[in-house]
């Protein structure tokens, strides 16, 4: 049996301890050291140095280590600066990816920074301050207003105590508590009789018996489950992983063929060593990484202005590839603002505009404007504001906004009068209040008496059965006539506001006689009904397109929220997450289903999930990402923490979210809106499409450097690059183009299309088959072209070739790589279009163009380059015969487009004859 379910006094009988006493000294400091601190304890993790060095040892990382070995001992005098040039390529690389280290430890740190600093306790029958980690199970905790909640404790008594547990459940609305027990077994959100560790008193006072501390709290299960969940490596990360492999594979194979090859033809051993050296160097992407990474992070730069915070680079083209989208409900897809939508007042029924708290909006009847409004319904405002303990607060600038100060449905109401012209100030001061009769959650109704000009007068709001019973007649206009038969259509509008997920209150009043008999016995009796206040926290504006955006590109939408199941299903059949077949499961019906009958809902129907705990939400996630879909989770509380990180993607909130779900995320929204989410998805969708042209226009350079040292072997000319050559390809003129290929204008169609399958490959058939296409043609020209030079300068076949000649020879090839690949990267941008067509959409590419051919002349005319780079100048016929292999790339594509496009256009005009 849980301990809600318990008495008060089994609690204090099973942890031996006294309600009135609490714990004895010596006790106290035996459970101490039975249970340690009341803290939240810190895994272990790797130290930092050992995961930087786990960088080094990646399958790239593997290859050019060994490269930079072989070139080092057997590369002669020009071996330790390719090997030192290699070496900082690798420390580069991995520099970038540690940086991107998911760092684990600060969302503990964060968690522990909330839980107090010190509490008030029962120690041998008196009042005592104590260290929050000192305290025990047993112990007796005195909780008063404003306090911050230490551990775990059933509550044993309690004076109209309310709670924000918001930290725990998510939801802003102070939560009602008592001291009585619960029958029957409820979620997490739903125990009212228990406080938690890392909430907070919002008002009253109370006693509590700690049953749980530290780790053992539900605060400390959200951290013990945060630490546990396994950091992922994003489908981006798992991507390029799966094709470094494949590349790494080829490249050894292809050496190690190569190197037995030129042993065969009787090559040297070191010059066999260093030949396969160059291919390896060839074949492996160095710039990729650090590509990858600049173009993420322009993508950050490009989100961030889109109201998301990126704090983990491949979190960008995760959210891309979202196929599912766990929404919250306060605050993402609401305002986390109550405004009162519907009023009902001398039977007539009132629309109210405007939303959140500024007081700007018409009151409509019908379809019209009302100007002069209903002595009943100036009653009914006037009552209702003076029934307020809020305050609305104005914005002191233009950057701020309308606040409330105080319960967010009293706000509401003081809101709906001020839209009326009522003023809460002006309001009481005309009105004394000399009385007052609070709410608390077993009368579900608050009264005040007030004395003004006319006398005194009593006025109630609360549920509105409750303010039904204490009202035998109603006011209609100037007539105060019997409800008796008022009441069935008074609660038809009741059930009517409560299907739309309208929160609805009742006010009635009455002139009281008595002064002298003040009493709730005396007051809440022979009330005259006014009417009925209804209001919801009403959706932001735009969530609605945001969610069809994201239905529209194939991504489901669910709402998890601590909020009851009929306002959670009326938000989100109203921003359109739900549509007529659903289902709205509660916490305590999720604890009673398996997850194969959960993971069955989840695929046949649209599902809202309300009074949700932690670990529910986690399950929830688990189940999902067991379908293969790749999760976005929204959170604000600390609650959420751990869904946040279990996730393949977490979003937090900027503005109402805590510090931990900010740090167990890799998003973070700076306006708190579930669109600004939508934004990010079409943004990672943009960001994958831009990777693979930039992976496309890499790996064709690769193939082409490769491709001119196995033409040279099989030309039988010495070796055309060399390979602090191809490093000059690959993190030189090659990198300003990829990247102006990361900021490409995105496809008309790329909201319009499904989420891209997780089984299909960055590097599938159709990639590699275009970049070796090109490649080979690149690589082959540059060798033909290579060839032809040597043999201007006099070189025969079988003659070693060194020297300043030779060195001219290996720059027609340099250049005759950068001319191919910058006709190759015109091709990569334009996809499905004439290169003439898109060559003007993106001016950062011809920037970038025209730099690589600046770095390129630099490169050959330059003393510097030319001494470190082993380059030579050239002169016009050299400078054609590398132009000519540019030529032949254009020709190549010119041949790729006109094949394509027929193979496109054939079955078109067979089903054309056809009709």
């Amino acid at each position: 049996m849980h301990y809600y379910q318990r008495t008060a006094k089994d609690i204090a009988d099973e942890l031996r301890t006294s309600i009135t006493y609490g714990l004895g000294g010596n006790e106290a400091k035996r459970r101490q050291e039975k249970y340690g601190e009341n803290a939240i304890s810190k895994e272990k993790k790797a130290p930092v140095i050992i995961k930087f060095l786990s960088y080094f040892f990646d399958i790239f990382a593997m290859l050019l280590l060994g490269a930079a070995l072989v070139s080092f001992v057997f590369g002669g005098d020009t071996g330790p600066r390719d090997a030192l040039v290699i070496l900082g390529i690798i420390f580069l690389n991995s520099t970038i990816g540690f940086i991107q280290e998911y760092r684990a430890e600060k969302i503990i740190e964060t968690l522990q920074k909330v839980l107090p600093k010190k509490a008030v306790v029962l120690r041998e029958g008196k009042e005592s301050e104590v260290l929050a980690s000192e305290i025990i199970p047993g112990d007796v905790l005195i909780l008063d207003e404003g306090d911050d909640i230490p551990a775990d404790a059933r509550i044993v008594e309690e004076n109209e105590l309310n709670t924000n547990d918001f930290t725990l459940t998510g939801e802003s609305v102070p939560q009602e508590k008592f001291s009585q027990i619960i029958k029957k077994e409820v979620g997490l959100t739903d125990i009212d009789n228990m406080v938690f560790a890392g909430t907070s008193v919002a008002s009253g006072n109370a006693k509590a018996i700690v049953i749980a501390t530290g780790m053992n709290t539900e605060f400390g299960k959200i951290a013990c489950v945060t630490q546990q969940i396994e950091d992922e490596k994003s489908p981006l990360q798992k991507e390029l992983s799966k094709s470094a492999t494949k590349v790494a594979r080829i490249t050894i194979i292809i050496g190690i063929i190569i190197f037995l090859i030129n042993i065969f033809l009787q090559k040297s051993f070191s010059f066999s060593l260093v030949f396969a050296l160059s291919l390896a160097v060839a074949m492996v992407p160095e710039g990729l990484p650090a590509t990858v990474s600049v173009a993420l992070a322009l993508a950050v730069k490009r989100m961030a202005k889109r109201k998301a915070l990126v704090k983990k680079l491949s979190a960008v083209e995760t959210l891309g590839s979202a196929t599912v989208i766990c929404s919250d409900k306060t605050g993402t897809i609401t305002k986390n603002e109550m405004t009162v939508k519907e009023v009902l007042a001398d039977f007539r029924h009132f629309h109210i505009k405007g939303i959140g708290y500024e007081p700007v909006g018409d009151f409509i009847e019908g379809e019209a404007k009302i100007r002069i409004l209903p002595e009943t319904l100036i009653t009914l405002l006037e009552a209702g504001i003076l029934c307020t303990n809020a305050k609305l607060i104005p914005p002191l600038d233009k950057e701020e906004q309308w606040k409330i100060l105080g319960d967010p449905t009293e706000g509401s109401i003081i809101v709906l009068a001020e839209k009326a012209g009522i003023s809460k100030k002006g309001l009481e001061i005309k009105n004394k209040e000399i009385f007052e009769i609070p709410f608390t959650s077993e009368r579900k109704i608050m009264t005040v008496v007030v004395e003004n000009k006319k006398g005194l007068f009593a006025y109630c709001k609360g549920a509105p059965n409750e303010v039904l019973d204490c009202c035998p007649s109603i006011q209609i206009g100037k007539e105060v006539k019997s409800i008796d038969e008022y009441k069935r259509k008074i609660m038809d509008h009741v059930d009517e506001y409560a299907k739309k997920g309208l929160r609805v209150l009742a006010i009635a009043y009455k002139s009281v006689n008595d002064r002298n008999n003040l009493c709730e016995s005396n007051i809440e009796n022979n009330l005259t009904f006014l009417g009925l206040i209804a209001m919801i926290d009403p959706p932001k504006e735009g969530v609605a397109e945001a969610v069809s955006i994201a239905q529209k590109a194939g991504i489901k939408v669910i709402m998890i929220t601590g909020d009851y199941g009929l306002t959670a299903s009326a938000v989100a059949s109203r921003v359109g997450i739900v549509k007529d077949n659903y289902s709205v499961i509660s916490g305590t019906e999720l604890l009673k289903m398996e997850d194969t009958e959960l993971s069955t809902i989840l695929k046949s129907k649209d599902v809202v999930f309300a009074r949700t705990a932690p670990e529910q939400k986690i399950r929830i996630v688990n189940v999902l990402q067991e379908q293969g879909q790749i999760v976005a989770v929204t959170g604000d509380g600390v609650n959420d923490a751990p869904a946040l990180k279990k996730a393949d993607i977490g979003v937090a909130m900027g503005i109402a979210g805590t510090d931990v779900s900010k740090e167990a995320s890799e998003v973070i929204l700076l306006d708190d809106n579930f669109k600004t989410i939508v934004a990010a998805v079409e943004e990672g969708r943009i960001v994958y499409d831009n990777l693979k042209k930039f992976v496309h226009y890499i790996f064709s350079s690769n193939v082409g450097e490769l491709f001119s040292v196995v033409a040279g072997i099989i030309l039988g000319v010495p070796m055309p690059i060399l390979a602090i050559q191809i490093l000059a390809v690959d993190l030189g003129t090659d990198v300003l183009p990829s990247l102006a290929l990361a900021v490409d204008q995105k496809d008309e169609d790329v909201m319009n299309r499904p989420p891209r399958n997780q089984k299909e490959r960055l590097l599938n058939k159709k990639m590699i088959l275009g970049f070796f296409y090109i490649g080979i043609v690149m690589g082959v020209g540059a060798a033909v072209a290579f060839t032809i030079t040597v043999l201007r300068d006099g070189w025969v076949w079988g003659q070693d070739w060194t020297g300043s000649l030779y060195f001219k020879a290996t720059s027609v090839t340099y250049a005759s790589l950068v001319f191919s690949q910058i006709v190759n990267v015109f091709d990569t941008h334009s996809g499905r279009q004439s290169i003439l067509k898109s060559l003007f959409t993106n001016w950062y590419l011809i920037g970038a163009c025209f730099c690589s051919m600046v770095m390129l002349s630099s490169f050959l005319y330059i003393p510097f380059f030319q001494n470190f780079l082993e380059t030579r100048s050239l002169g016009i016929i050299e400078i054609i015969s590398a132009l000519s292999v540019g030529l032949a790339a254009l020709i190549s594509v010119k041949i790729k487009h006109f094949f394509t496009n027929r193979v496109k256009i054939i079955p078109q005009l067979k089903r054309e004859n056809i009709s």
